[in-house]
């Protein structure tokens, strides 16, 4: 059974959080923080809004 990041598109969780740095121009080390305080079950759900928040501050 093909894990939910290969569903995806992506091979690993890795290079999904690398793309994601990539997508919302924030470092990967802010990606990770975010990923780990909200664990993988959020990844493809809560991660992609903390990180958008997280770019429009930084445009702010």
């Amino acid at each position: 059974m093909p894990s939910i990041y290969m569903e995806n598109g992506y091979n690993t969780r890795r290079e999904y959080l690398e793309d994601l740095a990539l997508e919302y121009k924030v470092s990967i080390e802010t990606v990770r923080f975010y990923a780990n305080l909200l664990g993988s079950d959020e990844d493809f759900y809560l991660l992609p809004v903390y990180l958008q928040d997280r770019a429009k501050e930084r445009k702010n």
